[in-house]
């Protein structure tokens, strides 16, 4: 049986690291085919439909955004021969250098719009050998940026509570962190909330929501019929471009007390999420955490805002999960 197996060497990158790997066929049986490529691919897109957008009865036309951005997509012979290639065992190293500053890789999906950041590494053999292929693909996380660290996960605020609009009661301060600046999907991160109050105002309950927040930039609208295959302009790209795309993803509610002083330690669940995306084109991805505290009173304090700097995407399964083929190829 003729096999064709990959492996890099690890399964995540970050943008402007080298992929270094092999890829390993087995030749048992003549072959048509004179060579072995591979082809790396890393790619962004979107579509969104347009909120009530008009279907026409008969053709199945309505309006859609695309955008689509090819961040590398490129075909490297590894071998290559004039004759069949010949019975046996073969070993073939490969490196190749990402570009810098990639986005991470990303799915979300939503009632009117999918977006998509996806890379990969094929295999394949020259010839007619169709049926030898494989592929893996390449976990993306973003390069750190310090910048964005700066107080994003920390929100402070000290309120002046008055009395009958003139009368100073005394202050209310609101301190809200987050335990961690990076985190991976997968992880239990932790929502600080401490407030102390001089006053004699009561709380009446403490509210902390986390928010998904999803910008599709730069696309471009057509009209599209499902039952055809041809596409046709409808407007310019810079005309009407959806707004921020935003969703609930978790939210906490506690009630308030008379104690002076309240400290509040909250599990957030970071599991079935989308990363964090800064850096993309088309496509970028953030997630908010909003802090309400509620008065027993008229009185109303700022909302708190906590950001997650990084979310970064989980480990590459297929990389982890990958056994050797059972024909005992040279790995």
């Amino acid at each position: 049986m003729n096999e064709l197996a990959l492996r890099t060497n690890k399964g995540v990158y970050v943008g402007g690291e080298t992929v270094y790997g092999a890829v390993y066929l087995q030749i048992d049986h003549v072959t048509s085919g004179t060579g072995v490529k591979l082809k790396f691919h890393g790619y962004e897109d979107f579509y969104y439909e347009e909120r009530g957008s008009q279907r026409y009865s008969g053709t199945g036309e309505f309006s859609v955004m695309r955008g689509r951005k090819e961040h590398f997509d490129v075909e490297v012979p590894i071998y290559t021969s004039s004759e069949p290639i010949p019975l046996g065992c073969y070993v073939f190293p490969f490196q190749y250098e990402l570009p810098a500053d990639l986005p991470a890789t990303f799915h979300c999906k939503g009632p009117l719009y999918e977006a998509t950041i996806k890379y990969e590494v094929k295999a394949c053999v020259i010839g007619k050998e169709s049926n030898l292929k494989v592929s893996q693909p390449l976990i993306i996380r973003e390069v750190v940026e310090p910048s964005l660290l700066k107080d994003a996960v920390r929100y402070e605020d000290q309120s002046e509570v008055l009395k009958c609009g003139c009368y100073r009661q005394g202050d209310i301060t609101v301190v809200a962190s987050l335990d961690k600046t990076e985190y991976t999907v997968g992880d239990t991160g932790t929502v600080s909330v401490d407030i102390s109050n001089s006053t004699s105002v009561k709380i009446r309950n403490i509210r902390v929501n986390m928010k998904r927040v999803v910008h599709l930039m730069k696309g471009q609208w057509v009209c599209t019929a499902a039952e055809a295959s041809k596409v046709r302009n409808r407007m310019s790209s810079s005309a009407g471009q959806p707004g921020p795309l935003v969703e609930k993803v978790w939210s906490e509610t506690r009630e308030g007390t008379s104690n002076k002083k309240i400290e509040l330690s909250l599990p957030v669940e970071l599991k079935n999420l989308p990363p964090v995306v800064t850096l993309g084109k088309h496509i970028k991805c953030v997630y908010r955490i909003l802090v309400d505290v509620g008065l027993k009173s008229s009185l109303s304090l700022p909302t708190g805002l906590l950001k997650i700097p990084y979310l970064h995407p989980p480990s590459n399964s297929e990389w982890d999960d990958w056994k050797p083929p059972p024909s005992g190829l040279p790995v």
